[in-house]
């Protein structure tokens, strides 16, 4: 028996080394371990002791820690931040009663990759006393069906006839309101095989500065 250790009352050993050497000790074991020690990893995973007698436990928590920053730096490495889009929309100030209401939205690539977009996800938010959309029966709009890829410094621009999209059509009566562009595609919205690269998917949500349009009796 070691004359650092003394039994407990259960028959196993109590370790006296002080604190500070017990951490030394620990300290060199791992970081002794190195490449050469991985092997065992398998051994130790089964709950077995490992070749050292040390529990398994133990060193599978070793694994963790030297491991650790790796799995870190590895996913730093993965994630890419988006290619910068900005939307914006454009719409006659005032207009009077009976008159069109054509709204146009533009989405423009402000970053320095190809990105691709889809403009059929663009839509509207418009807030006013008496604003009400209603939308058109029929099957839901296939948001791949006008992807477009914008090189650093294009630009795609979808028109809103009198208010109205693919999906419904705005009613506002006379007075103010608050229009704003919406774009969002969202991280579970699965490419089709036509798309060739589906990494280049702007992926996200974006609103343009809001706008007033007012309708005169």
């Amino acid at each position: 028996m070691s004359a650092n250790c003394h039994p407990r009352m259960d028959g196993s050993l109590i370790d006296d080394k002080p604190a500070g050497t017990r951490a030394a000790t620990t300290g060199t074991r791992i970081g002794g371990w190195g490449m050469a020690g991985l092997p065992n990893f398998a051994a130790c995973a089964r709950g077995d002791r490992c070749p050292s007698g040390a529990p398994a436990r133990a060193s599978i928590v070793a694994v963790s820690f030297l491991l650790w920053p790796l799995l870190v730096v590895a996913g730093i490495g993965a994630a890419a931040p988006p290619v910068p889009l900005s939307l914006r929309a454009s719409a006659p100030a005032r207009v009077a009663v009976g008159d069109s209401r054509d709204i146009a939205v533009t989405i423009a690539n402000d970053g320095s990759a190809p990105v691709v977009v889809l403009p059929n996800m663009v839509r509207l938010r418009i807030d006013g006393a008496g604003a009400e959309y209603v939308p058109y029966p029929g099957p839901p709009i296939d948001p791949w069906a006008s992807a477009s890829e914008l090189a650093p410094g294009g630009t795609v621009t979808v028109e809103f006839r009198d208010t109205s999209d693919k999906r419904g059509i705005w009613r506002l009566p006379p007075g103010s309101h608050r229009i704003t562009a919406v774009y969002e595609v969202t991280t579970y919205l699965a490419p089709p095989q036509t798309i060739a690269d589906p990494g280049r998917v702007w992926r996200g949500r974006l609103e343009s500065p809001p706008m007033m349009m007012i309708i005169g009796r």
